[in-house]
């Protein structure tokens, strides 16, 4: 870049950094027949299948719901913010390191409800229970000057929908990048990532960018949301445990498959504990199932069996 000169100093113009432009696909077209094997995060190797970067959520059921309720949902949440953003915690990060400067409050994940959030967001709460497949609800907030590390999901069964709530900046200055593809946010503009490809974000304006995510089984795995949802669960559990206790890492790969297996199981049992109790938020769509044959009314039913008694007395006369 040739220099420009101001005075005596010779001063450099800023680089524009340009992104390649990402694949973006809706869920249904990204889907293999048969579905990928579902990956996990518990250490390597990293995600690396067919699901691309970035989504187009038009077709969900949950973007409409969520473009239906966008200005209420974006009110609440700017109004929290205002008056009560102390209660906004710190990322929980289940790794060694943490990013000041991030907030997130998750009001649900993955079948467990905080009441008290919910609470503080009754129109959110409202709202994102209504959206089929959904486990993870989280209102993500970036402070000024704020740059997270790379991290991924914990698993590729989910696609992760971010609606903008407020952008201070366009990109570059304010974005998100994912598998080596970069973009920014739009007032009102709904859209998706996969969650389980490296990603981070960062925030170079004075004002705070606030976003509301929300995590979707994907289409081809919800009919296994429960057991989904249980080993994500489990899994930040082995996350946590390894942050603190560094050693584990080096289990071997068949124990802590092991591992993850037997937690996602005791999880799967609390989270139908919740449902038998009625305390469950978790509504994972299942495939229809056949609806039963009706049975005969009671006066039919009678009637045919007086008539093969009376068919069985004749017989044995007759004998």
């Amino acid at each position: 870049v040739a220099a420009m000169t101001r005075g005596d100093v010779a001063v450099r113009p800023p680089v524009k950094v340009v992104w390649p432009e990402p694949e973006i696909m809706k869920p249904a077209d990204a889907a293999s027949s048969p579905p990928e094997k579902i990956w996990y995060f518990h250490g390597l190797p990293l995600y690396k299948g067919n699901y691309p970067a970035f989504y187009d959520v038009s077709d969900m059921p949950g973007t409409k719901i969520l473009q239906d309720n966008y200005e209420a949902l974006r009110t609440e949440i700017l109004d929290f913010y205002e008056n009560h953003r102390s209660k906004l915690p710190e990322q929980n990060v289940p790794y060694a390191y943490t990013d000041p400067g991030w907030l997130a409050m998750t009001l649900y994940a993955f079948g467990f409800k905080h009441r008290e959030r919910c609470a503080d967001l009754p129109v959110l709460d409202s709202v994102v229970r209504q959206i089929p497949n959904a486990v993870c609800v989280t209102v993500s907030v970036l402070k000024p000057h704020t740059r997270i590390h790379a991290h991924t999901g914990s698993t590729s069964a989910v696609v992760r929908t971010h609606v903008p709530i407020y952008i201070p900046g366009a990109y570059p200055a304010c974005g998100i990048r994912v598998g080596g593809y970069g973009r920014g946010w739009d007032d009102g503009e709904i859209f998706g990532l996969e969650m389980a490809r490296r990603h981070y974000a960062w925030n170079n304006t004075d004002e705070a960018r606030i976003a509301l995510i929300v995590d979707t089984i994907k289409d081809e795995y919800a009919a296994n949301g429960e057991n989904i949802a249980a080993r994500c669960v489990a899994l930040l559990g082995m996350q946590k445990v390894s942050s603190r206790f560094p050693f584990t890492k080096k289990f071997p790969r068949p124990l802590l498959d092991f591992i993850h297996w037997g937690g996602g199981l005791t999880v799967q049992a609390m989270l139908k504990y919740q449902r038998l109790r009625g305390d469950t938020w978790l509504r994972v769509k299942h495939p229809p199932k056949p609806t039963p044959a009706a049975a005969p009314p009671l006066n039919d039913a009678k009637g045919d069996l007086r008539a093969r008694l009376g068919q069985t007395r004749e017989a044995c006369l007759s004998w």
